[in-house]
């Protein structure tokens, strides 16, 4: 067998001198239909990267790309002798006669740069498997992660800071009414929000029983049903069962605990029938282990995200994810920071539930801040976006200034990095489980027989 080290690495000189020829042939009119699909970095040969950049250049000042633009370019650069002058740009040029093959050829030229960047990766997981200088878990997980950001092209094209510039500007001289992120569904939070942001780790605290589930699931409920967006739930404290019963419950608008007696008419066994229904094509994936690592679950989000294009990833909840470390207090850091990680790389929110310290009770303020995030700082740190439930009901609270706390519910935005900090009042619908927003009128289950 063929020593892997002695091999050529996989490239297509034909297919680069084709690109940059065609590039000129057109007079630059050709770099247009590559941005987005080919980088600089995707030539084998470094004298080509150079004259790819040039020739980019030249475009994005809006000059024109001819032999002449290119020669007094790449003598501006320095790099005239590297690429061997005159002449060797006038030998591309001359090559090619029409730049109608400009995409094909430079698909050619991508896909052996992703092949390198294969060979490449496959030499990192091997070096690292056999002088065993990792656990194996954390092997594989960069074995994946490398594995993915090939497949997904993430290595072959970045976007400059450029590109995201003249991107934000289109939005802004374009006004979308749509949010330019994930809605939640309450809406008053996503004013405050603008949606939840690719890339942004948002931490949902609260008490024990204050209804952090409920709202993710309220969350998911929103998408999935309500928009046909795809997401990924894990839940580690719940069974699937229990998060079906209450998905369909909180669907149908029916009272959970007559729902579990079975106290069903038939118009009941009829709605909760169309809530089987929807939910059925809804576009969710729930993952209901109690002992998941991070390494697993992140694999798992990485291969969703491949084959379901999930575009939003729920942890319930991050102190019951499995990890090993000298302390809780870092064992906690180090999911938090590994789930922020797993966003940006995802390109999509992470909604990662969390617990608060005890002890809110004792105090005069039961409303929770920052301070009360459990068990490590690193939480606030590394979210985006940090939000708490606070339900006065829940401290024995039945009134605030003469009105009845039944079923008032604050979302509390206690940190976002990009945005202002705030309360959102919502209604607590206590029969089926659910947040709501205020200006919708409810049934009462509890009222019926």
């Amino acid at each position: 067998m063929d020593n892997p080290e002695t091999r050529q690495l996989p490239s297509d000189l034909h297919a680069e001198r084709e690109v940059l020829g065609a590039i000129m042939v057109s007079t630059g009119e050709g770099v247009g239909d590559l941005i987005g699909i080919l980088a600089a970095d995707d030539f084998w040969s470094v004298s080509h990267q150079k004259l790819y950049r040039v020739m980019v250049e030249l475009f994005t000042h809006d000059r024109p790309v001819t032999q002449l633009t290119v020669v007094d370019a790449l003598r501006e650069r320095g790099w005239y002798e590297e690429v061997g002058g005159a002449y060797a740009v006038a030998t591309l040029a001359s090559e090619v006669v029409s730049a109608a093959s400009i995409v094909t050829h430079a698909q050619m030229v991508v896909n052996k740069a992703r092949a390198r960047h294969l060979i490449h990766a496959a030499s990192q997981v091997l070096t690292m498997a056999y002088t065993a200088s990792a656990e194996v878990d954390s092997i594989m997980n960069v074995a994946e992660a490398l594995i993915f950001a090939v497949t997904s092209s993430r290595l072959a094209s970045r976007p400059t800071v450029a590109d995201v510039a003249m991107g934000l500007l289109e939005g802004w001289e374009s006004p979308d009414p749509r949010l330019p992120g994930l809605p939640t569904g309450i809406t008053a939070l996503d004013d405050l929000l603008q949606g939840m942001q690719r890339g942004d780790m948002i931490c949902l605290a609260a008490a024990t029983s204050a209804g952090k589930t409920a709202l993710a699931l309220r969350i998911l409920r929103h998408l999935t049903i309500d928009r046909q967006i795809p997401v990924a739930m894990f839940s580690l404290e719940m069974s699937m069962t229990q998060v079906a019963h209450r998905l369909l419950t909180a669907d149908a608008r029916m009272d959970a605990h007559r729902v579990r007696s079975r106290r069903f008419t038939q118009g009941d066994i009829e709605r909760l029938a169309a809530s089987v229904a929807r939910v059925s094509v809804a576009p969710m994936i729930i993952h209901d282990s109690p002992s998941l690592s991070i390494f697993e679950l992140r694999a798992l989000a990485r291969r969703w995200k491949r084959d379901a294009d999930i575009r939003l990833v729920i942890v319930d909840y991050l102190q019951l994810i499995t990890s090993t470390g000298e302390n809780r207090q870092q064992e906690v850091a180090f999911l938090s920071r590994s789930l922020k990680e797993m966003a940006r790389e995802l390109a999509v929110p992470v909604l990662a539930l969390s617990q608060l310290k005890r002890g809110i009770e004792s105090r005069e303020n039961k409303r929770p801040t920052l301070f009360d995030l459990r068990e490590s700082g690193a939480i606030e740190q590394d979210s985006d976006v940090v939000l708490f439930i606070y339900r006065p009901e829940l401290y024995g609270i039945t009134e605030v200034h003469g009105v009845s706390t039944k079923g008032m519910a604050e979302v509390i935005i206690g940190k976002q990095r990009n945005g202002p900090t705030g309360t959102v009042n919502t209604t607590w619908i206590d029969s089926y489980a659910t947040f709501e927003n205020m200006d919708v009128t409810h049934t009462n289950e509890r009222t019926k027989k």
